[in-house]
């Protein structure tokens, strides 16, 4: 079994790789019936969490998606070049700072 140590290191890494940015622009928001649902979360420490979650195209693909992940206390943006296809999901992470998981809301922006 790996050490937690080990594994938070490791889970940092994969994360920074998608970990794109504080900043947003106001973008139109994605197509009808696209979705977000977070699939796990773990606690960091001092208030940070890494977010896996899945972002779901309806009835359009989205090309690009700019995915937005805000909290009380933070707001990411995450830029993907990566193509969501028709009524199909694509897994992403991130770290966000907040208290609480529950407190997280994912937006797909085009």
């Amino acid at each position: 079994m790996i050490k937690k140590s080990v594994m938070l290191g490791i889970l940092s890494v994969m994360i920074f790789s998608s970990y794109l940015s504080y900043n947003f622009s106001s973008n139109a928001f994605a197509e009808d019936n696209a979705f977000t649902e977070i699939q796990y979360s773990i606690n960091l420490g001092n208030d940070s969490y890494f977010i896996h979650f899945n972002a779901c195209a309806g009835e359009k693909s989205i090309f690009s998606p700019t995915i937005l992940i805000e909290s009380e206390l933070d707001t990411v943006q995450i830029n993907s070049s990566k193509i969501i296809r028709e009524n199909t999901c694509r897994g992403f992470e991130s770290i966000i700072v907040t208290k609480s998981p529950q407190f997280v809301k994912i937006t797909i922006v085009e």
